[in-house]
């Protein structure tokens, strides 16, 4: 038996330092995971701005989904250095909105004023999700706050 197993792990050996044949033996590679504050870097706090003026309302549609927002931008034209504000709580600093889908921002990218980012729900613990129930972009440009259309 032990003649068997070492004849095998020899063989294998050999046909992995060589690259003999058709097949060739890989082993396993681990990789750390990364937590997601490593890949997303959250916006700095700022208050709620509720002394803004309110501006016209914007033709954005935004999706929940389970851990990044989709806005579909329905207007004719782009938007650039703005804040994103979900339920007056959150906020996240948005470089740029394209015209048309394809617009994502993660929502571990919103922190509260406590430094908390929002909260997404998971496999085990679904409950611990907020929905969204009012998006604003705030244009620093013009002091203003614009409505986005949320879908539930």
């Amino acid at each position: 038996m032990r003649k068997r197993c070492a004849l095998t792990l020899i063989t294998m050996a050999l046909l992995t330092a060589t690259g003999c044949g058709k097949f060739k033996l890989r082993w396993p590679t681990f990789q750390k995971p990364v937590p997601v504050e490593e890949i997303v870097e959250p916006a700095q706090w700022s208050p709620y701005p509720k002394d803004a003026e309110h501006g016209d309302d914007w033709d954005i549609l935004v999706r929940q989904g389970k851990t990044s927002l989709q806005l579909v931008n329905r207007t004719a034209r782009t938007y650039d250095n703005m804040r994103l504000w979900i339920n007056q709580q959150y906020v996240s600093d948005i470089a740029h909105v394209a015209i048309g889908p394809g617009n994502s921002v993660p929502l571990a990218s919103f922190i509260n004023v406590h430094g908390e980012t929002y909260p997404v729900g998971g496999f085990l613990t679904p409950d611990k999700a907020f929905p969204v129930l009012a998006v604003e972009l705030f244009d620093p440009a013009d002091g203003k706050r614009h409505r986005l259309n949320a879908q539930r």
